[in-house]
């Protein structure tokens, strides 16, 4: 029955969001009703007891849908969920506000991040009525926040890969060709055959490093697009990769042993120039003689860390009780551009290997140093 003076309106207002049994005073129910703020009320127990229009606009449940349901329930982050009635009970104690933020799943099933405010609401005799929880969807802020951190991430790579190409340039380019000048102008007035022909090899190797440092800043450049996922034949690109080496800087002295697989993995051609490169590297401190062992096996141990994994391993080169410092695989951006194109070559690797989100890390064992590839498998 609606009382005298009070509208239709506001009485079903007090119907839908009772406390405890009983609606608002007509007033502040309009106030709660026509406020833009997420206003939800909970009991002790976190219990809803009020929702008002601001929460039913937010989170799209009626007041029918959610009344007498706890609130930690709708509360998406799990630890959240289970810490969350503890800090609730410390300060329904202490009567403080609280300000924090809450992953909630609203009825489309999507996830709204509301910044809420508490304060408890005691009744007549100490006992506590509610706790009156008062907020705003902060979602497209929080949005906002990730893409903005997103483009700064982008801008902080892309300044230290400018500055990479800047030292690579100025530095070991001007290096490397002052090395060829200065081996020319000496053989023009060298007269001797054998110093001329030392002169002659350095000056090749001086111009191998020049080209070196283009291929990098080459290969640096077509990592950063998009690529296309495919699949790929991992014992392909182990075949070929292997015979670049043995054409190249292995020539003579790289050996290997691999058994053919028949796996397929998710990746593009640039996976071949990482696989080169991660043999070159072994061949810098590889026993002469020594092979290098190449395991490529399905790998399900690591599937929380990798879609359908695939674990490609190459062992050789220092025993475990030598000193692997100088192999570590780079956690994150380019070498210190002091090192110029030192170090590069890994750092290179390891993104190669991020642009398909696989994995990458070395190991020490009885048998050497391993290095360890993690990708998808195309199935």
């Amino acid at each position: 029955m609606v009382r005298k003076g009070t509208s239709t309106k506001a009485a079903s207002r007090g119907k839908r969001s009772p406390m405890d049994g009983k609606s608002f005073p007509g007033m502040i129910n309009d106030l709660l009703e026509t406020s833009n703020a997420i206003i939800i009320g909970i009991d002790g127990e976190g219990r809803i007891t009020l929702f008002n229009n601001g929460a039913r606009r937010a989170l799209g449940y009626s007041f029918e849908d959610v009344v007498g349901a706890s609130w930690f329930e709708y509360l998406t982050d799990m630890d959240a969920v289970r810490g969350k009635l503890e800090v609730f009970q410390f300060d329904i104690g202490s009567g403080a506000r609280t300000q924090y933020e809450s992953r909630v799943r609203s009825s489309s099933g999507l996830t709204v991040t509301i910044l809420l405010e508490n304060t408890v609401i005691f009744g007549p005799s100490g006992e506590i009525s509610m706790v009156l929880m008062v907020g705003q969807d902060i979602s497209r802020t929080k949005e906002l926040e990730r893409s903005l951190k997103e483009q700064n991430d982008r801008l902080v790579a892309a300044h230290e890969e400018l500055t990479l190409y800047t030292d690579l340039l100025l530095h070991d380019m001007k290096n490397a060709n002052a090395g060829i000048m200065g081996c020319l102008d000496l053989m023009e007035i060298e007269s001797s055959d054998e110093k001329r022909g030392d002169l002659s090899r350095r000056a090749f190797a001086e111009v191998m490093r020049a080209t070196s440092i283009i291929n990098d800043v080459k290969v640096m450049t077509l990592t950063r697009p998009q690529w296309e996922p495919s699949p790929v034949d991992i014992d392909e690109v182990l075949s070929r990769s292997m015979e670049r080496v043995m054409k190249g800087r292995g020539k003579g002295r790289a050996r290997f042993d691999v058994e053919r697989s028949g796996l397929h993995i998710m990746a593009d051609d640039l996976l071949e120039e990482a696989m080169v490169r991660i043999f070159e590297d072994f061949l810098n401190d590889r026993t002469k003689g020594e092979k290098l062992r190449v395991e490529v096996r399905r790998d399900v141990s690591r599937s929380d860390q990798i879609a359908q994994p695939v674990r490609i391993t190459i062992t050789g080169g220092h025993s475990i009780e030598e000193d692997a410092s100088n192999h570590n695989i780079p956690s994150q951006g380019p070498p210190s551009t002091g090192m110029g194109s030192k170090g590069l070559g890994m750092f290179i690797v390891k993104r190669i290997i991020s642009r398909y989100n696989g994995l990458m890390f070395t190991e020490m064992t009885d048998e050497g140093r391993t290095v360890v590839v993690l990708l998808s498998e195309a199935v």
